[in-house]
């Protein structure tokens, strides 16, 4: 299908921006942080737009899953969920593959993320692409790369 047909389907709302992908042929890397799945209120939010967690929660899981297809690979930068439980539920519940850079909520037992279905998992930051630092810890280098924390 031609990009002007996929793009009219999406503007009209019958196409999602994961099967505007699938059918281009796209394979996309997502970056995202600090999602924290199973947090117990929202009060270290400021101006956030939701009255519950439980509100929050779904959006992100029908934002995810809208962007997201199976095999696009999300990064996590730092604050995936507050326990275990909610690492094997939302892991099977999100689209992609999952990489995960540890922030200090992640849990320390990286083998509860490989068993929830992650992809990879590292407890330090990353180069990525030769581009960029991936970081959950804020940091400036003098070096010719940029951070995304």
């Amino acid at each position: 299908m031609r990009y002007a047909k996929r793009k009219e389907l999406f503007d009209q709302g019958l196409m999602t921006p994961a099967q505007m992908n699938a059918e281009a042929g796209n394979t996309c890397v997502f970056i995202i942080g600090n999602t924290l799945f199973g947090r117990p209120n929202l009060d270290n939010i400021k101006d956030c737009p939701f009255d519950s967690v439980e509100e929050l929660e779904k959006h992100l899981l029908e934002q995810w899953n809208r962007w997201v297809n199976d095999w696009d690979t999300v990064i996590i930068v730092g604050g995936f969920a507050v326990d275990e439980e909610n690492v094997r539920k939302y892991a099977k519940l999100l689209k992609g593959k999952k990489m995960l850079i540890k922030g200090e909520y992640d849990l320390k037992d990286n083998k509860i993320y490989y068993d929830a279905g992650f992809t990879e998992v590292y407890s330090h930051p990353i180069i990525f692409r030769d581009k960029l630092i991936l970081t959950p810890k804020i940091m400036r280098p003098e070096t010719r790369f940029k951070v995304v924390y």
